[in-house]
């Protein structure tokens, strides 16, 4: 097994997180591909997960570069879950984020998420502020 990762530029992999979305049954808008591009050209990172050339796992994140990055979408096709790629994305996400001085990782998650998500040490915010948050700045002392 061959897995890889590659930030994308998305009028070159735009095709590639396609595939993921679809696999994943993720919502795809078929009112055409300029619409769905430019959800992908705003994005601060697009992380593709390759198995042997595979597009198999796709992350999302925005930022405000400075202080904090959010998870947007992080999905693994259904018959490659459970196989460690969804770890090892989390792993390239957060090396991503500490490689340019992000602080803090939000993500909102599934049920079925939250079980990898904490494996990180994110902490399930409080009711009053939803989500999940991986504070980096106390990973680091």
């Amino acid at each position: 097994m061959n897995l890889n990762f590659k930030l994308v530029n998305t009028s070159e992999d735009f095709k590639d997180i396609e595939i993921v979305w679809r696999l994943c049954n993720w919502g795809w808008n078929d009112k055409g591909p300029e619409r769905m591009k430019s959800i992908f050209d705003n994005r601060w990172k697009n992380i593709i997960a390759y198995l042997d050339d595979h597009p198999v796992g796709y992350a999302g994140l925005i930022s405000d570069h400075n202080v904090y990055a959010l998870i947007v979408d992080m999905m693994v096709a259904p018959d490659y879950q459970k196989k460690g790629i969804g770890k090892s994305l989390m792993t390239k996400i957060i090396k991503e984020c500490k490689e340019n001085d992000i602080k803090v990782i939000k993500l909102i998650s599934s049920e079925n998420g939250k079980k990898l998500y904490e494996s990180f040490d994110f902490d399930i915010c409080p009711n009053e502020a939803p989500g999940m948050m991986l504070k980096l700045y106390e990973k680091m002392k």
